[in-house]
């Protein structure tokens, strides 16, 4: 059987390549996704079960949609544990969850 194409790939998907800005924009969000894997994976155990209640408390506003309160817990708590990665990657998965892929690679990698 032969197929006959019009020559346009991905059509109907969205996808227009690597070109543009929509295609800086989907390498960008891809980049976070996959910095944010590696991050969680390099820090699995110290989530496991040692979480301290300001990060699950932003946890659970994220996981409501309350993105501003989600954002300003993890903030408050880098304050005062710097290095913590939990709440770098809280506050990347706020800025994903809002659309902002930059600050959320920016995060994610002060996390590694």
């Amino acid at each position: 059987m032969i197929v006959k194409t019009t020559g346009k790939r991905f059509r109907g998907t969205g996808w227009k390549g690597r070109k543009g800005r929509n295609g800086r924009k989907a390498l960008l969000a891809a980049n976070v996704w996959l910095l944010a894997l590696a991050v969680a994976l390099a820090v699995a155990h110290s989530l496991w079960g040692d979480e301290s209640p300001e990060i699950a408390e932003g946890t659970g506003a994220l996981y409501r949609g309350d993105y501003e309160q989600a954002s300003a817990l993890a903030t408050k708590y880098l304050e005062a544990h710097p290095e913590d990665p939990a709440a770098r990657i809280l506050l990347a998965r706020t800025e994903i969850a809002r659309g902002q892929y930059e600050p959320a690679y920016q995060a994610l990698r002060k996390a590694l």
